[in-house]
């Protein structure tokens, strides 16, 4: 498993899931939130399906590999394709 400092980004993890057949999808509405009003952006690979809500970070955080596995395994992704 790699080192936090080698584990793939927020933009990487998406683009890739995307190449994969994962829909990047928001809420259909907004919500208030500590900062106003916010959209939820998740990653799906259609409606009834799991879903992973993403986080509130920057394109080029690195994601934990706790975090990529997890998300590997919901959205029924390769790990291996992730670095894993």
């Amino acid at each position: 498993m790699p080192g936090f400092s080698e584990s793939v980004t927020l933009g990487e993890f998406i683009r890739r899931a995307k190449e994969l057949g994962v829909q990047l999808r928001h809420s259909p509405s907004l919500a208030e939130g500590p900062k106003g009003l916010v959209r939820f952006y998740y990653l799906t690979r259609g409606d009834d399906r799991p879903f992973v809500v993403l986080p509130d970070l920057r394109d080029d955080r690195r994601l934990e590999p706790a975090t990529i596995l997890n998300w590997c395994e919901t959205l029924d992704l390769p790990k291996e394709d992730f670095g894993l």
